[in-house]
């Protein structure tokens, strides 16, 4: 198993003039069916989960919602001053077509907010490409930002949450966030789980719970990416002299 069992994410709150950095402290648990957020900074705290005995007596975070956007959108963000915002700063690379774009800072912006009796949270991705503002804000999911920085700069990020080889399960629970499994080492493998629902059989074959933003030198443009490229008329690029398209370098 590959599970990427922790992190501890550097992000700032944002609310009103005041923007203040924090620390989201991330735990995944074993099973895959859960997670414990707890956030910290200099002016509030927030978590999500419960603390339980774990191996040995150590105390071990848990907590039984479904995935990191669940735990943002029912732990944290109602213990926050209402209005508040979480951002985190990114570097990313951007290809547009079958050419690289750049080097540009990336920043996302988090809110939480309610469909109906549902909460969700939402996302806003600012960058700017050739010296042009870019602004995508989508709901629920950031795969859905994604797909509209894809039709706005007919390219996306060289990053895990562009890419071919990263998934979700087909029967939901998953979010694309902080939720994706990597089938880089393995790409066949995907076809012989996509109809199967057991985290613990997906994260047995893949990288489990990899970060969005997360970028690694395997990269490959996702098929739904090229999709939106080929419909907007970019094509498949031609390959070169070794047979390999330029989506693939």
């Amino acid at each position: 198993m590959n599970m990427i069992g922790e992190r501890t994410m550097d992000i700032y709150l944002v609310h009103g003039e005041t923007r203040v950095p924090a620390r989201l402290y991330v735990r995944f648990r074993p099973d895959g069916v859960g997670v414990y957020l707890g956030l910290h900074s200099d002016v509030v705290e927030a978590e999500a989960g419960e603390l339980v005995d774990g191996a040995g007596g150590c105390a071990a975070r848990q907590v039984t919602l479904g995935h990191f956007l669940d735990a943002l959108a029912e732990g944290i963000f109602p213990g926050l001053p209402e209005g508040t915002a979480i951002e985190l700063d990114h570097v990313v690379e951007l290809f547009s077509g079958s050419s690289r774009k750049g080097t540009v800072p990336l920043r996302e912006t988090i809110t939480g907010a309610r469909i109906g009796e549902e909460p969700v949270v939402v996302f806003t991705l600012r960058f700017e490409l050739d010296g042009h503002p870019i602004e995508v804000t989508e709901a629920e999911d950031i795969y859905y930002a994604f797909r509209r920085v894809a039709e706005q700069i007919q390219g996306g990020c060289r990053i895990c949450g562009f890419c071919a080889f990263a998934k979700i399960k087909n029967y939901g629970g998953d979010d694309w966030r902080h939720g994706l499994y990597c089938f880089r080492d393995d790409p066949e493998a995907h076809e012989k789980l996509k109809h199967r629902n057991d985290a613990r059989l997906w994260a047995s074959q893949s990288w489990s719970n990899v970060d969005a933003f997360h970028s690694c030198p395997s990269f490959k443009p996702a098929d739904w990416c090229r999709q939106i490229l080929e419909a907007q008329g970019e094509g498949k690029p031609d390959a070169d002299a070794d047979g390999k398209d330029s989506w693939d370098s």
